[in-house]
């Protein structure tokens, strides 16, 4: 039995020269940024993009089980940046109350008596 190494991270300017060389073997395109990439024993051999989800895999390496652990490391990721999204947008300020003593559509204001 022997044992792999696997990493996923999201892959940065740095890995570009590993990516290209995926994208080779692959004989498919660099898939667009934010890309999400596996490696196996420190050897890229899966990318996911996380903007059109364009994946990448190594012909020559059974990535089966890497490609799901990335598939389900995307959407966990997708999901962090969506409810980020929704709780700064979610941030707006609340209506103040109308003061106990106004009555309806007066907006808070006092009557003068």
């Amino acid at each position: 039995m022997s044992t792999a190494e696997i990493g996923i991270r999201i892959l940065t300017h740095d890995d570009r020269e590993r990516l290209a060389r995926l994208a080779e073997r692959d004989s498919a395109e660099i898939p667009a940024a934010p890309v999400l990439g596996a490696t196996l024993n420190g050897e890229l051999v899966a990318a996911l993009s996380l903007s059109d989800g364009e994946a990448l895999a190594d012909p020559f390496v059974r990535t089966d089980d890497v490609r799901a652990l990335l598939s389900d490391r995307a959407a966990q990721v997708k999901g962090n940046w969506r409810n980020g999204l929704r709780s700064r947008l979610g941030r707006r300020r609340r209506a103040r109350g109308a003061l106990p003593a106004s009555p309806p559509g007066a907006g808070g204001r006092l009557l003068q008596i």
